[in-house]
């Protein structure tokens, strides 16, 4: 049965396990104040294929609707084709320990003209993921949005053609030590990156894990692990009323 606690993003729910469907007993969830309005709706649960289009093909075809393919941008776009109802996402895998040019990125994600959900960056691989870091890679996140809205236009939005930034580490950013949780903040706000999110420009995405099967009877820490969303709602100024975040690892 459906639990009656506050709503989990779509591939977070992934990070917990059964428990999110077959719970018996409530759990109290206090999360750190000020707590965003409940959200209700839809999620989606896929898997990432990594460079395994096939695989993720014979998933659709069992009724998976959700799925990432790296570096393979047209067959994820003839899964598209094939099953317009689904979300693919496209990424690439980048060269290592520097940050790219716009253009670089763009050409790398073959021009983003497919109608796909892009994602840029991955981790740690090119940079930090606090402090000016963050600050360059999510207002990149933000122009390359901005960009593929110019290319597609009416078909820029999520069930389409879209963009999903962040894409960071587990862990990352730092949400619960001072002064850089204060700093991350205001970086996730100065940077656009929040207005552009609930503006439904560009979307977010995590990587979410639990460190062991353990953790998913500690809700208590939940927080610090799959449920690490929560603090771009609470702290950093995203709109719990605009759905659109991403868990592309997790387990």
């Amino acid at each position: 049965r459906t639990s009656p606690r506050r709503a989990v993003p779509a591939a977070t729910r992934a990070c917990l396990g059964p428990r999110c469907t077959t719970e018996t007993s409530p759990v109290t969830v206090t999360p750190p104040d000020p707590k965003p309005p409940a959200a209700s709706g839809d999620f989606k649960l896929g898997i990432n294929a990594l460079q395994n289009t096939g695989l993720l093909r014979d998933e659709f075809n069992a009724g998976c609707r959700y799925g990432l393919s790296m570096n393979d941008f047209m067959g994820a776009w003839f899964l598209k084709r094939d099953f317009p109802d689904a979300t693919v996402i496209a990424r690439r895998y980048f060269p290592q320990n520097f940050f790219m040019t716009d253009e670089q990125l763009i050409n790398g994600l073959d021009g983003m003209t497919y109608q796909l959900v892009y994602q840029g960056y991955n981790e740690a691989d090119q940079g930090g993921q606090d402090g000016r870091d963050l600050f360059q890679r999510l207002q990149q996140d933000v122009r390359l949005a901005r960009h593929m809205k110019r290319i597609h236009g009416a078909n820029y939005r999520p069930d389409k053609a879209f963009y999903i930034g962040g894409t960071f580490s587990m862990g990352t950013p730092e949400w619960f030590n001072q002064p850089q949780a204060t700093e991350n903040a205001r970086i996730v706000r100065e940077s656009g990156f929040a207005d552009a999110y609930n503006a439904g420009e560009i979307g977010l995405d995590l990587h979410l894990y639990i460190q062991n099967p353990a953790q998913i009877d500690k809700p208590n820490e939940w927080i610090y692990f799959s449920r690490r969303w929560e603090p771009w709602f609470q702290m950093a100024g995203l709109n719990p009323a605009v759905r659109n975040v991403h868990c592309t690892e997790t387990g």
